[in-house]
């Protein structure tokens, strides 16, 4: 049996894998006596785990914890920790620097790969919202983060007088009261943004070089180049009369065609605590997947 602990901006959510996923009730590291709870949830599973795949966004004094109760509850358990690399399970990071995204981003573009084949957009609706994109081939075209809705509603209470906010979600309707007004508007902004986003992914792609999207050119032509490159470090120094032109391949040009889409009609997938309470407002969301990141450790873990 395999362990899956995904410790996210706020909630520890975890799992175990004993032939199918099995989702645990999630746990507030940010609450005093998060340990002991963790520890008493644990000591109840039906079997001990043989290994533990783990994420961690939070810090690195919460990850300690966790690995420590862990480790006191089942002495000889394997831990694999997730990290984000350049490329792995089909998946291409768009990153510069591909260790920088977040390697809950990672896990669900790896889950989204494996289970999708067509072209996906993830949405995960947590403390912060994290949107990103992948194409059909599983490279990864970039992402956006901005406040989830609690935290949204939160810094406008904190850095103005006098504003109230509940803890429910709010409707994407005109309020006539502030606390209804804050919950609203925290709403409809993350609805817009989705849209948004939807809306340039469905927008024909004119010149990849300089769209929204720049990465996914940039990279594929830098490893057409290297690839070039390499070939001719290999071949025997001859003389031209002329400089040869390396030409750009045909499965490249058909890159930068007018008309051709990034990701042409995106599955949206919805996951995290809210997005059960957003998914009702959009009218393209394919499906809600609230544990997408354990299926990501899932995959993994299996290896």
């Amino acid at each position: 049996m395999d362990l899956l602990v995904d410790i996210g901006n706020s909630r520890i959510k975890w799992g175990y894998n004993d032939n199918r996923l099995e989702p645990g009730v999630p746990v507030i590291h940010q609450d005093s006596n998060f340990e002991a709870r963790l520890f008493s949830t644990w000591r109840a599973l039906p079997k001990s785990p043989q290994r533990m795949a783990i994420s961690c966004v939070a810090s690195n004094a919460v990850l300690d914890q966790v690995k420590t109760i862990a480790v006191d509850l089942w002495p000889s358990l394997s831990i694999i920790q997730a990290h984000s690399v350049a490329e792995a399970y089909g998946v291409r990071n768009a990153y510069e620097y591909p260790e920088k995204l977040g390697v809950d981003r990672w896990l669900c573009l790896i889950a989204a790969r494996h289970y999708w084949s067509e072209p996906v957009c993830i949405v995960d609706c947590g403390t912060a919202i994290t949107i990103d994109a992948m194409d059909r081939n599983g490279c990864h075209l970039g992402g956006l983060i901005c406040p989830g809705l609690t935290l949204m509603k939160h810094s406008l209470s904190n850095g103005t007088a006098n504003l109230q906010f509940s803890a429910q979600s709010g409707l994407p309707n005109l309020a006539r009261n502030t606390s209804d007004a804050i919950d609203n508007g925290a709403l409809y902004a993350v609805i817009g943004l989705i849209k948004s986003v939807i809306a340039d992914l469905n927008k024909p792609v004119k010149d990849l070089a300089v769209n929204k999207f720049p990465i996914l050119q940039r990279d594929r032509l830098l490893d057409w180049q290297v690839s070039a490159a390499k070939k001719a470090a290999a071949k025997p120094t001859r003389t031209y009369s002329r400089r040869p032109v390396k030409r750009v391949p045909e499965s490249l040009k058909k890159l930068i065609v007018p008309g051709r889409y990034l990701s042409r009609n995106p599955k949206l997938v919805l996951t995290g605590g809210d997005a059960g309470d957003i998914a009702p407002h959009l009218d393209n969301v394919s499906c809600v997947v609230p544990d997408l990141v354990l299926k990501g450790l899932s995959l993994i873990s299996a290896e």
